[in-house]
């Protein structure tokens, strides 16, 4: 068994101040596992805080939410083609593969294949798809340039490239995810972080929300219900607040205890987050949901595993050792399941991979790794 994507305990937060490309860095982020990669980035992760973790009502109440049992309804699973052991995402027709070194990337499809190494000193650092788009993030070792990342339009074949010359230009690190034809990352100039929003089709893109003074955010998740996203505080330690991606500003989510939230997700009608109840155990997190006037706990999972994927939300689950299995967690709003079972034994799981309307996971487990991937609708 083997862990590719470590999950990060909780560490200091360090700071470093906005500037020219090669000599500062811009704002730090919580690190999150790539996409499709191979290691996640090296930027560090908020302070731990010490607010309190019981969930609150939206008028601020304490609030005792209703534990969910899961059932369990196996997606089809089949293995990733052609992945030959590197990290991948499929959605169905194309798959997108970064070995673990992360110096390179192909993409494979009914309509042939293609692939590329990046430059001497970068790494990949995220790899996503869609039904339309892969885009692949490149970023030197040290992180003292803007990352590079390339676009194909997967029916055509056709790239364009953001990067730091880009009208808006990309960060140093920070969140990338794409949803359908969007897609959003950081952006950075002078002493603004900010959030990019970019419009695949036109190839457009636009200066979203800032944060304040030298604040961060990361863990993006978008949707068709909405996006949202984790932002945190400077300083120690750090308060960490999952929120509502709004046109040039953000909105908490009213149920989450304050500075304790991981990450967050909007669907039809509701919400799912996750909370951190020890900040010592950083990569364990209990999960909540809100459908209407409905509060639940939907129970443990594990952090930076949070994802959406056409209409509903997944968290991968880690085993408890022993005969246990890891698990695939998904919520749509009503209904709280079990999709994906590795073998027995201590297991883990990657967090899933979405590429439109499929579902791509890779598991480590004493019984078997296997990387396999299915339809979610």
């Amino acid at each position: 068994m083997r862990r590719t994507l470590p999950l990060l305990a909780a560490a200091a937060l360090v700071l470093a101040g906005c500037g020219d490309d090669a000599t500062s860095a811009g704002p730090s982020t919580p690190s999150a596992p790539a996409t499709t990669t191979a290691s996640p980035s090296s930027t560090p992760t908020p302070e731990p805080t010490q607010a309190s973790t019981s969930p609150a009502t939206t008028d601020g109440a304490a609030d005792a939410p209703a534990p969910v049992e899961p059932v369990t309804d196996l997606l089809d699973w089949s293995p990733v083609p052609g992945a030959d052991g590197a990290t991948a995402a499929s959605n169905g027709d194309w798959v997108l593969s970064v070995p673990e070194d992360g110096r390179s990337w192909t993409l494979e499809g009914a309509g042939g294949g293609e692939g590329m190494s990046v430059r001497r000193g970068f790494r990949i650092t995220d790899s996503l798809i869609s039904e339309r788009w892969a885009v692949v993030v490149e970023q030197d070792q040290r992180e003292r340039r803007p990352q590079r990342a390339t676009i194909i339009e997967l029916s055509t074949s056709q790239t364009f490239t953001l990067d730091g010359k880009s009208e808006v230009p990309t960060a140093r690190g920070g969140v990338w995810a794409i949803d359908g034809d969007r897609l959003v990352h950081a952006t950075e100039s002078g002493q603004e972080y900010c959030l990019a929003h970019v419009d695949l089709t036109t190839r457009t893109s636009t200066k979203g929300w800032c944060a304040p003074g030298m604040d961060g955010f990361n863990y993006a998740n978008l949707s068709a219900a909405g996006d949202a996203m984790l932002t945190f505080t400077s300083g120690q330690p750090s308060c960490r607040t999952v929120v509502r991606i709004e046109p040039g500003a953000v909105t908490p989510f009213p149920d989450v205890p304050e500075c304790t939230g991981s990450e967050g997700a909007l669907l039809e009608g509701g919400a799912i987050w996750s909370v951190v109840p020890d900040e010592q155990q950083y990569e364990q997190v209990q999960l909540y949901a809100r459908t209407g006037d409905d509060l639940v706990d939907l129970g443990p999972g594990t952090n930076q595993t949070l994802t959406t994927c056409g209409s509903a939300a997944y968290f991968a689950r880690d085993s408890d050792g022993g005969d246990d299995t890891a698990k695939l967690m998904r919520w749509d709003g009503t209904t709280l399941a079990v999709v994906y079972q590795s073998q027995p034994g201590q297991a883990f799981l990657d967090a899933p991979r979405c590429g439109g309307d499929q579902i791509t996971v890779s598991s480590f487990s004493e019984g078997g790794d296997e990387q396999v991937t299915a339809p979610v609708s």
